[in-house]
C-alpha cells in the first residue's frame, strides 16, 4: 500500500499557495516578532516560547522549526489550540426508584481550552425524564369570601390523587393558607374582633394571621385532605391580602417544609383578591426588609415577626422564584384575572395565570394547565463571566434549523431537544482557569464547563533566574531580558531609537495614522501588534480580511481548500 500525501492549496487573491499537512509549517514569521512569552502564546497556537537561558536567537517560533529543535525540550512554554473535550456523558435516564438517578441534560461536563477571539461551539441536549418528581404547594387565600372554595377542596379526595398521578407517579403535596398582617390598618384589633374577625358580620371564623403552614410535603393525599378539612376561613379589614408574605416564606423555608432537592417545584395560589406589595407595610410602621432570606415559620407553622417586616416586592419574589427554581400557578377569580396577568409582566416565565371558576370547581384543570405549560418549556442560562461571550442557539423542531435563542416551548417527556452554545473570549483574563455552569431554569441538573484560558499567563514567569545573565536596561522575563523603552539586544545593552513616527502609516495625502494603527506598541521604531487579528508593518490589516484595504492576511481562516 502506498503512503498517502496530502497537499492543500489555499486560494488567496486568485493565487495558489501550497501548505503542507503540518498546520504549523511556514508560520514562523507570525511568531518571530513576539518579544515576551505571553505575547508569543497569544499570537497563534503554533507559536512556542523557549525560556532555556542557554538558548540564543529569537525565543518565539513555530512548533517543529529548527529553533524548536535547538531549544531544550524542558525549557519550552507549551501552547495549545482552542479545543473541547467531553469528560462526562451519562445516558439519559427516566425516574424509577431513585429520583436522584434522573438524567435530563447531556453531556454533563466539558474541558475547554479557550483562546482569545476564537469561538468554540458545544452541542448539548435536553430530554425531560418520565415520572420526574413533582412538589406541589397548595397555597390558599382563606379570607371569608373563599369559604365555598375551601369546601370544594375538602371534597376532592381521590380525584386529586388521580390528577396528580397523571402528571407523575412521584408527587408530593403540601398545604398552607394566608390572610394578612393581624394589626391595624389591615385587621380589626379591638378585643371583640381580634379572636373572631368575622364577628363584625355576625359570623364565626378563625383568628387572623399572615401565613399558616398546615402540612409538610407528603404523598398521602388522605392526610392532605384531613388537614384541609380542619382548616377554616378568617377575615381581614382591607381588600388586599398578605399572599406575597406567605409565598416568600414558602420559598425561604425549603428544608423545613420538605421541598425535595431534585424535583419540579410548583406553588398554586388560589385567590379572589389582590396582594399587598412592598411599601404597603409603612401604613402599619413595618419598613424592614428580610434581606437575608430568613425562614420565619415556627414549629407550629405560624409566620412570626410579620409585624416587623414590610411586604416583599415583585422584584424580590422574582429573584427567589428563579433562585429556588420554582414556578407559580395563580388561580384567580374572574374579576382579578387581569390583575395577575399584569403581575405576569414582571414575573414572566415563572408564572402561569388561570381563571378560577366559582367555588374553585376547575382548580385541578388549572393545575394540569400550569404544570404542562412549565414542563413544555426548556430555558437554558448561565452565569456571567466578564470578557466571556456566551450565545445560545436552539433547534426546537429538530429540523436542523438553528435560531439564536435559549428557550423552546415544545418539550415533551422522552423527546430530545438540541442546543448549541457558543463561547468566545473577548478579553484576556487575569487567571488561568474558570468553571462555568449551564443550567435549565426548572431542574437542578447542571452542565459543568472547565475553562482553561490559553495565554492568560506563562508558567515560566515564576521561574527563578539562573546563571550570570544580567539585563542591563530591563528585567529578567521567562529566560530572556525584557528591555526598557529605547534599549534592545540579548542583555538590553544596545541602545535603539524609538521613533514613534516610524510606526505610523502615512498615505498619499500625507495623513498620518495612529501609532501602529492603534493596534500595537512601537518598540525600537517597529510595530509589535497586540493581537493575532492584526498584521502588516503598521498593524493595519485586520485578519482574515480587511475590507477597507482589501488585504488578505498571510494566514486566512476562511479559505478554499483543495485536497489532491
Amino acid at each position: 500500500m502506498y503512503p498517502l500525501s496530502i497537499i492543500i492549496l489555499l486560494i488567496i487573491d486568485n493565487k495558489f499557495i501550497v501548505a503542507f499537512n503540518n498546520e504549523c509549517d511556514n508560520l514562523n514569521h507570525l511568531c518571530s516578532d513576539s518579544m515576551t512569552c505571553r505575547d508569543c502564546i497569544r499570537k497563534n497556537h503554533c507559536c512556542v516560547w523557549c525560556y532555556d537561558q542557554d538558548f540564543v536567537g529569537k525565543r518565539c517560533f513555530a512548533k517543529g522549526t529548527l529553533q524548536d529543535q535547538k531549544c531544550n525540550s524542558n525549557g519550552t512554554e507549551n501552547n495549545v489550540a482552542t479545543s473541547v473535550t467531553i469528560t462526562k456523558q451519562n445516558s439519559f435516564a427516566d425516574v424509577k426508584e431513585d429520583v436522584n438517578g434522573a438524567v435530563q441534560l447531556s453531556p454533563q461536563e466539558f474541558n475547554i481550552f479557550l483562546r482569545h477571539e476564537e469561538p468554540i461551539n458545544l452541542t448539548i441536549t435536553y430530554r425531560p425524564a418520565k415520572n420526574f418528581p413533582l412538589d406541589l404547594y397548595y397555597l390558599m387565600d382563606l379570607t371569608w369570601s373563599m369559604k365555598p372554595d375551601l369546601e370544594t377542596l375538602k371534597t376532592l379526595g381521590s380525584s386529586l390523587t388521580t390528577h396528580l398521578e397523571k402528571l407523575t407517579k412521584n408527587y408530593h403535596i403540601a398545604f398552607g393558607s394566608y390572610i394578612d398582617k393581624p394589626e391595624v390598618p389591615y385587621y380589626l384589633t379591638d378585643p371583640t374582633n381580634r379572636d373572631n374577625p368575622c364577628n363584625i358580620d355576625g359570623g364565626t371564623c378563625e383568628k387572623g394571621y399572615v401565613f399558616k403552614h398546615r402540612i409538610n410535603f407528603t404523598n398521602y393525599v388522605k392526610m392532605f385532605i384531613e388537614k384541609v378539612t380542619k382548616s377554616d376561613v378568617s377575615a381581614n379589614l382591607d381588600d388586599l391580602e398578605g399572599g406575597l408574605d406567605a409565598l416568600m416564606q414558602i420559598l425561604f423555608c425549603g428544608k423545613k417544609l420538605g421541598w425535595r432537592t431534585n424535583s419540579r417545584k410548583l406553588v398554586l395560589v388560589a385567590t379572589e383578591a389582590g396582594m399587598h406589595l412592598a411599601g404597603d407595610g409603612i401604613l402599619g410602621g413595618y419598613t424592614k426588609r428580610n434581606e437575608k432570606g430568613k425562614c420565619l415559620v415556627d414549629n407550629d407553622g405560624n409566620y412570626v415577626l410579620s409585624q416587623y417586616y414590610d411586604y416583599p416586592s415583585l422584584e424580590e419574589v422574582d429573584k427567589q422564584l428563579k433562585d429556588k427554581k420554582t414556578n407559580l400557578i395563580v388561580a384567580a377569580k374572574s374579576h382579578m384575572y387581569y390583575y395577575y396577568k399584569r403581575m405576569a409582566d414582571v414575573l414572566k416565565e415563572a408564572i402561569y395565570v388561570g381563571e378560577l371558576q366559582i367555588n374553585s370547581t376547575n382548580v385541578l384543570n388549572l393545575v394540569d394547565e400550569g404544570y404542562y405549560s412549565f414542563i413544555r418549556k426548556v430555558n437554558l442560562f448561565t452565569t456571567e463571566i466578564d470578557g466571556l461571550e456566551v450565545d445560545f442557539f436552539a433547534d426546537c423542531d429538530g429540523n436542523g434549523i438553528w435560531k439564536k435563542k435559549q428557550t423552546c416551548t415544545n418539550a415533551e417527556e422522552g423527546k430530545e431537544i438540541n442546543f448549541k452554545v457558543q463561547l468566545m473570549l473577548t478579553k484576556y483574563q487575569n487567571k488561568e482557569s474558570d468553571v462555568l455552569y449551564i443550567e435549565e431554569s426548572n431542574i437542578q441538573e447542571k452542565i459543568k464547563i472547565n475553562l482553561n484560558y490559553v495565554g492568560s499567563t506563562c508558567t515560566c514567569l515564576y521561574l527563578e533566574q539562573k546563571g550570570q545573565k544580567t539585563c542591563d536596561h530591563g528585567e529578567f522575563n521567562c529566560g530572556d531580558c525584557l528591555c526598557e523603552e529605547g534599549w534592545t539586544g540579548d542583555t538590553c545593552s544596545e541602545q535603539c531609537i524609538n521613533n514613534q513616527n516610524m510606526c505610523r502609516y502615512v498615505d498619499n495625502n500625507n495623513i498620518t495614522s495612529l501609532t501602529c494603527s492603534g493596534r500595537g506598541n512601537c518598540i525600537c521604531s517597529k510595530c509589535n501588534c497586540q493581537s493575532k487579528r492584526y498584521q502588516g508593518e503598521f498593524c493595519e490589516w485586520e485578519c482574515p480580511y480587511d475590507k477597507s484595504t482589501q488585504q488578505v492576511c498571510a494566514v486566512a481562516k476562511n479559505v478554499h481548500v483543495i485536497i489532491l
